[in-house]
Formats: structure tokens, C-alpha cells, sequence
């Protein structure tokens, strides 16, 4: 029998893989949105390291998914450097913003009492996505099997993606239990999420990396990115 409730088991077990995939001993270099940076294809965008030259890149896991087969997402990698950059520049002008937070409350409060609310990730296509890892890994497995690559090769594919079932896995089951578990909200007045927003504004000054992305990894939930806009989706607790 359980000896604690399924929702702090829940809780923890996302900070445990939240851990292992923010932690920067994880990372040769700094990647602000990393982890939570999709692309357009629907795939994942990983930290790609420096290339031709001093860049780093953010580039669509396609290509590791679909292996040995070609890759089927031709998206261009991502310069960090400038979507970092644009990131947060745009993050820091939403946050201390009194109208900009007033209208996106008052919209997201609108929609909450109509019943359009949706999750910042949709449960199934986490499920779909969910399904085409296992399909992925299941055949890395054949083609060593088939004598394709060596044990170690295997290893080296398969361990990103064992990583990513799991951590979809616990976010599956942590939205589902949100969405049971979901209550009712209050819409804040205008003084309230004017002195939010100054707060932010003074408190989001002069942040060194860590902190920008412990906010980052608390508030925003998925980024959508390509060469021409980036679609971000988050929940600020005003």
C-alpha cells in the first residue's frame, strides 16, 4: 500500500527529473531556454553546441529520433545567443507590464469561467509523443539486434530517449491529477497586478544566468520556436 499521497509523490517525482534535466553539470553551455524549447515539427529543440565559429545553436531532435532512418523536420537550427536574448527581453517587458498582466488575466479568467481553458501542454499529444519515443526506441533495439551498431552506440542513442519517456510520463500523470484537482480562481483588481508588475520590474533587474533560469523553469511552460518567432506558453501566479 502507499505509504504517501499520489499528489506530493507526484510532486516530487517532477522535481527529481526537473533536476536532472536542468541541471547545468547536464550542460557545456548555457542554454536559457533550454528544456523548454519546441519545435515547429513538433519535436523537442536540444542545446546543439558551438558551430562553425563561436555560435551555439538550438536544434529539432529529429534528426536523433528518426536514426538510422533520414530526418524528416528540415528546420533550420536556432541561434541561443539572439533567442535567449529576445527571450528575455520580451519576458522582462511582459512582467512589468500592468496592462499587458491585467488583459491576459482578465482574458485567461474569461476563458476559465466559459470552460476554454486549456492546459499549457496538451495531454494528448504528450501521449502521442509519448508513443513515437517508444516506437523509436523499439527500433534502435532491432537494428542492434539486426547487428547495425555496437552495444555502446546503443547506449548513446537510447538514453536521451529513455530520459524524455520518463520525464512524459510523470508530466502526463501530473496533468491529469491538475485537472482533477483544479478549483476555482479570483480575478486580481489593477492595484494588485500593478504592484506585481513594479515588483517584477525591480526584481528582474541585474539577474545573472542561474536566476533567470530558475524564473524561467518555474513560470514558463513551453516555447514554440523557428528562424522568424518564438510562441511562448506559461502561468504566472499573480
Amino acid at each position: 500500500p502507499p505509504i504517501i499521497d499520489r499528489e506530493l509523490f507526484m510532486r516530487v517525482q517532477e522535481k527529481l527529473k526537473s533536476h536532472a534535466a536542468f541541471s547545468k553539470r547536464n550542460k557545456k553551455n548555457d542554454y536559457l531556454v533550454g528544456g523548454k524549447l519546441w519545435c515547429v515539427c513538433g519535436n523537442r529543440m536540444s542545446g546543439n553546441g558551438k558551430y562553425q565559429g563561436d555560435h551555439i545553436y538550438y536544434r529539432c531532435i529529429n534528426r536523433i529520433l528518426n536514426f538510422p532512418m533520414p530526418k524528416t523536420c528540415h528546420q533550420r537550427g536556432i541561434n541561443a545567443i539572439i533567442v535567449d536574448k529576445l527571450f528575455w527581453l520580451k519576458f522582462y517587458e511582459f512582467l512589468s507590464s500592468p496592462d499587458q498582466l491585467y488583459e491576459q488575466a482578465e482574458r485567461w479568467i474569461l476563458n476559465r469561467q466559459q470552460g476554454e481553458v486549456k492546459s499549457i501542454e496538451n495531454i494528448d499529444e504528450l501521449k502521442n509523443e509519448l508513443s513515437k519515443l517508444k516506437k523509436q526506441e523499439d527500433r534502435l533495439n532491432k537494428a542492434h539486434g539486426a547487428g547495425a551498431f555496437t552495444l555502446e552506440q546503443l547506449i548513446e542513442y537510447t538514453t536521451p530517449i529513455k530520459k524524455q519517456i520518463s520525464d512524459i510520463g510523470g508530466r502526463i500523470m501530473a496533468l491529469e491529477e491538475r485537472e482533477r484537482s483544479q478549483g476555482a480562481s479570483t480575478m486580481p483588481t489593477k492595484e494588485q497586478i500593478k504592484a506585481f508588475a513594479q515588483k517584477a520590474a525591480e526584481k528582474l533587474r541585474n539577474l545573472n544566468f542561474e536566476e533567470k533560469r530558475a524564473i524561467i523553469i518555474s513560470i514558463v511552460g513551453k516555447v514554440i520556436g523557428s528562424q522568424e518567432q518564438l510562441s511562448v506558453a506559461g502561468h504566472v501566479a499573480l
